[in-house]
């Protein structure tokens, strides 16, 4: 993985991070139980 690599993942993290509310992220955190893991369709 190279910078340029890097710099995309950012920028998707961006989108996402301006695609989910505050309280679309309370409300997982809420719902998934300690040591679990999940995935979010956006």
């Amino acid at each position: 993985m190279d910078d340029s690599d890097i710099g995309e993942l950012r920028s998707f993290e961006t989108e996402l991070a301006m695609l989910l509310s505050e309280q679309d992220v309370t409300d997982l955190v809420e719902t998934l139980e300690p040591g679990s893991s999940a995935a979010v369709l956006v």
